[in-house]
């Protein structure tokens, strides 16, 4: 956090010796600062895209230029954090989509989770990975498979169900051994887990069977205190710079517009990935069939954040362990980022995104 406000302000200092400044000019990049960390407003989706299909949980987005048939589709499954689905294509000069379409993933695809009503409030796991589905038969019964976060881990779940249809599998921040990393005896995991799970009853209980997005997303923010840092300390450092500004402020749309989820696949990941850890111990059963990360055998992108709290990477890594992947298949990259800067730092989708 410290390195961050120094950072900042080395930097707002170095651009003021730039300029040729007089007090009302600090003033008013005081007032600049102000408007754009209160800025509220729609998060939009920043680059052209055409609605392929739709469900009453999503939509299919189609990212694709014109590429030769020999180009396999790739299907992107953003987080299901609290808010809306466009982060991974926010800001029309920080977007993992045009940065997967720049590196050759012509043929691109982005599902986009739509906010949680009465009406889906008791969807769950089976619903979700049955879009997946969907998405990917009209594809040509297969694709690349991109997941970030949440969609993480619901990707290698697909993947474990369905190998055949994955050609190759990438996750980014994504926990697959949840315990990873806690450093918590079996006692103390299980007094965490039953208040864990508590909460989160508490939680759709008060939302009338809704995991508020605005609960998720508090959390998020106060799980993650150092990229909040980061980020507005860069925007300080850049206050004279209108793209730092518009970047600032798309992402501070997204950040303050929350998005409710189902209740019951909220109380399922709870229960059977955070608390219970299932996935990684083989245990976890989807419509009646046990997932079986050994059935994995695609090659493997796995992308974590070196100071992400949220997955740390020895939870991303605990996958390249469980599966039938030949090793020289796996890549394993951690960058200097916690969790959303994985998605949103610039720095880190041009020197990891490139790859995937």
């Amino acid at each position: 956090m410290t390195r961050s406000i120094a950072a900042g302000w080395a930097g707002y200092l170095g651009g003021l010796s730039a300029r040729d400044v007089e007090l009302v000019d600090i003033i008013r990049d005081g007032r600049k600062f102000w408007r754009a960390y209160t800025a509220k407003g729609t998060p939009q989706w920043a680059h052209p895209n055409a609605i392929r299909a739709q469900w009453p949980l999503a939509r299919l987005r189609d990212y694709s230029v014109r590429s030769p048939e020999s180009v396999v589709p790739t299907l992107v499954l953003p987080p299901q954090s609290g808010h809306t689905s466009c982060v991974v294509d926010y800001s029309r000069s920080r977007s993992q989509m045009m940065v997967m379409r720049a590196a050759g993933l012509t043929n691109l695809h982005c599902l986009d989770w739509r906010p949680a009503t009465r009406g889906t409030r008791d969807t769950g796991v089976e619903d979700y990975l049955a879009i997946v589905d969907e998405s990917i038969d009209p594809l040509g019964g297969g694709a690349n498979v991109v997941g970030d976060s949440q969609g993480g881990w619901l990707a290698v779940i697909y993947a474990a169900l369905h190998r055949e249809k994955v050609h190759t599998l990438t996750i980014g921040g994504a926990p697959v051994d949840f315990h990873a990393a806690l450093g918590m005896g079996q006692t103390h995991e299980n007094t965490v887990g039953r208040v864990l799970f508590w909460l989160a009853r508490l939680s759709v209980i008060s939302g009338r069977g809704l995991h508020r997005g605005a609960v998720q997303a508090w959390g998020i923010r106060l799980f993650d205190p150092l990229s909040e840092v980061d980020r507005v300390m860069r925007l300080w450092a850049g206050i004279d710079d209108p793209d730092v500004i518009d970047r600032y402020t798309a992402l501070n749309r997204w950040l303050h517009t929350p998005q409710d989820m189902p209740g019951r696949m909220f109380l399922w990941t709870v229960r059977h990935l955070f608390v219970n850890n299932e996935l990684i111990k083989g245990e976890l059963r989807v419509d009646g069939r046990i997932v079986e990360l050994a059935a994995i055998d695609c090659p493997l992108f796995l992308l974590a954040g070196r100071n992400d709290p949220a997955a740390p990477p020895t939870q991303v890594w605990a996958l390249a362990e469980r599966v039938s992947t030949p090793p020289e298949m796996i890549v394993r990259e951690e960058a200097n980022a916690g969790h959303l800067q994985l998605f949103l730092s610039n720095a880190v989708l041009q020197n990891h995104g490139r790859r995937s």
